[in-house]
This record gives structure tokens, sequence and C-alpha cells, in this order.
């Protein structure tokens, strides 16, 4: 008796386990590397920073295909940092509305010089844009 209750938890179990997982689950964000024939279409360009005009920043980029990238701004004094990240063939205004935050501790600071960096994931090359 106790054999036939042990195989039909069993068998309950091994049903379970293997309907559970017939489904494929994404855990993070789709991740796309670049090709070998990847271009940029426009280079990274920035309009002057200047946010006491409410005027904000543009950032636009274009690339051939769709890839996974990442934008980080860098306060040169301060540390403060901004990173956007997206998976397309490029970004401008409407991708990317910087209006002057860090993603971390730190603030940017008035007048602050800002670094750019644009990684472009399947590319060991990082490009820099103007510094602003």
């Amino acid at each position: 008796m106790k054999i036939k209750n042990l195989s039909f938890i069993l068998g309950v179990a091994v049903t379970m386990f293997a309907t559970s997982c017939t489904k494929q689950e994404q855990l993070g964000p789709e991740i796309k590397s670049a090709t070998k024939d990847f271009k940029f279409v426009q280079e990274l360009t920035i309009t002057e920073l200047n946010f006491t005009q409410s005027k904000k920043p543009e950032f636009i980029a274009q690339f051939n295909e769709e890839v996974s990238w990442k934008l980080r701004l860098i306060g040169l004094t301060s540390g403060a940092e901004q990173i956007f990240t997206g998976l397309s063939n490029g970004f401008n205004s409407s991708t990317i509305n910087w209006e002057g935050r860090s993603n971390n501790i730190y603030f940017f600071r008035k007048g602050e010089r800002v670094a750019t960096e644009l990684t472009i994931t399947g590319i060991r090359d990082k490009f820099f844009g103007d510094t602003i």
C-alpha cells in the first residue's frame, strides 16, 4: 500500500515538474549583439548642455541594425553618473530625456564638464562623444 502511494506522489511530482518547465521564461531584458556588418548611420552627436534656459540636451545616434546599447554620462568633477540603455537601431530626444539627474548618490554640478561614453553590445571599443 505504501509503495502505491509513493509511486502516485512521485508520478504527480514528475508530471508537475515536466509541465512547469515547458514555457521558456526571460529573466531580464533582451540583449542583441552587433554583427560584423555593424555601422553607424549617424555618429553620436550631442547638442549643447544648458539647463538654465530650460533646454535639455539632445543625444542622437543611428545604427544600421538593431543592437543593445548603453549611453553613460559621467560628471568629471562630481563623479555623478547617468546611464541610458536600449535595444534599437539608434536613439534621439524621444528615446533619451535627460533632465540632469544621476543614477548614483552624486549630483551633477553647475557648469561641470560631462563625458559621454557609448557602448554597443558585441563591440569591444567604446565610442566617446564630446565632453559637454
